[in-house]
């Protein structure tokens, strides 16, 4: 029988996009006041261009800041995961897509059973790095090597990926939760 499971999971901002933010809304007001003073220094032709940049300035800053809203699509069809990056509701980008047998290792972040040190390269791809109620998994892809993967799935997404583990990750993990 076929499975499929999807999720879409939203990225929480952190300090980096309000700063973002904050330069960006300090750049409409820059560029808008020195436009007026040079208007009045020199030419009333230079307001009128700064009025012109101000707008597009404020169609740029619209843009990266909408930008900046970020999901993760989790889809899992039968023993695929595939994980998007849905950014601004406007742009999808495949991040990752896997086979669910070949997880190495598997675990809540909060147990500390898996080592990152072994990994090429970590992935965050949940609401924010330091979530106690993510997931995380370690598995060999062709085109990063050996990754560690930290995402935030609900209960179905969660049992529909344990299903499809190897049986070696599965008898680690119910140790993991025996000698809690």
């Amino acid at each position: 029988m076929d499975s499929y499971i999807e999720q879409l999971v939203e990225h929480k901002q952190d300090y980096r996009d309000f700063l973002i933010k904050v330069v960006m809304i300090l750049s409409i007001f820059a560029i808008l006041s020195l436009g007026v003073l040079f208007g009045l220094m020199v030419n009333a032709y230079l307001m009128v261009v700064g009025f012109f940049i101000a707008v597009f300035d404020i169609y740029f800053c619209w843009y990266v800041i909408s930008g900046r809203r970020v999901e993760y699509e989790y889809t899992v069809t039968n023993n695929n995961l595939q994980i998007d990056k849905v950014m601004a509701k406007r742009r999808r980008k495949e991040v990752l897509s896997i086979d669910i047998k070949k997880i190495e290792g598997f675990d809540k972040i909060t147990e500390n059973r898996l080592n990152a040190k072994k990994c090429n390269k970590v992935f965050y791809l949940g609401t924010y790095e330091d979530d106690p109620s993510q997931h995380r998994f370690i598995v060999q892809t062709k085109n990063y090597g050996r990754i560690m993967v930290v995402f935030a799935p609900n209960e179905k997404v969660l049992n529909e990926i344990k299903k499809h583990l190897k049986p070696e990750v599965k008898i680690e993990m119910l140790k993991a939760a025996s000698q809690k």
